[in-house]
C-alpha cells in the first residue's frame, strides 16, 4: 500500500484520490477552497458552493463517453450518486446516429465536484485537507508541509491536479 498526496480538488484531483484509494492506496488530498454545503439539490451545489480557486467552476461541463464508461467499470457508486443528483445520460450521436453504448453527463461543474467530493470524503483510506492555498515538497525529504500546518506527510507519489492557472507548488 503506498502513501499518496494529490494537490487539488477539482475533478481531476477527486477522481485520482477516488481511485487510488479503491487501488488499496492511502490518499490524502489537499484542496484550498472548502467542501460544498449540505444543500439537497443541484442548483444549491451550483449557485452555493464557493470555489474561488476554480473560476471555472460556475461553467457548464460534460463528461464525455470514455469517463462515463471509466466511471461504469470503477466506481458505479459515482454514476448513481450523479444521477440521483439530476446528472443524467445523454446518448451520443454522430449526425444522425446514435453511438451504440455511448452516453455523455452534460452538467454543471460544481454539480459534478459536489457529488465527487462528498463520496471522496466518505472514503475511509483519504483524508481532505481543505483551507490550504500552497503545499510545498521539500524535495531533499520527499516531505508535504502545508503552510497552515507544521504536520508533514511522506508521501511516494504526489500527482498535481491543481490547474493551469494555479500557482504551482515549489
Amino acid at each position: 500500500m503506498t502513501r499518496v498526496v494529490v494537490v487539488g480538488g477539482g475533478l481531476a484531483g477527486l477522481a485520482a484520490a477516488l481511485f487510488l484509494a479503491r487501488h488499496e492506496h492511502t490518499v490524502t488530498l489537499v484542496e484550498r477552497d472548502g467542501p460544498p454545503g449540505e444543500g439537497d439539490s443541484a442548483d444549491e451545489d451550483a449557485t452555493n458552493w464557493k470555489r474561488p480557486g476554480a473560476p471555472q467552476s460556475h461553467q457548464s461541463h460534460v463528461l464525455l463517453g470514455r469517463a462515463r464508461r471509466v466511471l461504469l467499470e470503477e466506481a458505479p457508486d459515482v454514476l448513481r450518486a450523479m444521477a440521483a443528483r439530476g446528472i443524467l445520460e445523454h446518448e451520443v450521436r454522430v449526425g444522425a446516429a446514435t453511438v451504440e453504448g455511448e452516453a455523455m453527463l452534460p452538467t454543471r461543474r460544481l454539480v459534478a465536484e459536489g457529488v465527487l467530493r462528498r463520496i471522496v470524503e466518505d472514503e475511509p483510506s483519504i483524508t481532505v485537507r481543505c483551507g490550504d492555498s500552497t503545499a510545498t515538497i521539500a524535495p531533499s525529504r520527499s516531505r508535504l508541509r502545508s503552510p497552515s500546518t507544521t504536520r508533514c506527510a511522506t508521501p511516494r507519489v504526489i500527482p498535481r491536479s491543481t490547474g493551469a492557472s494555479s500557482r504551482r507548488c515549489h
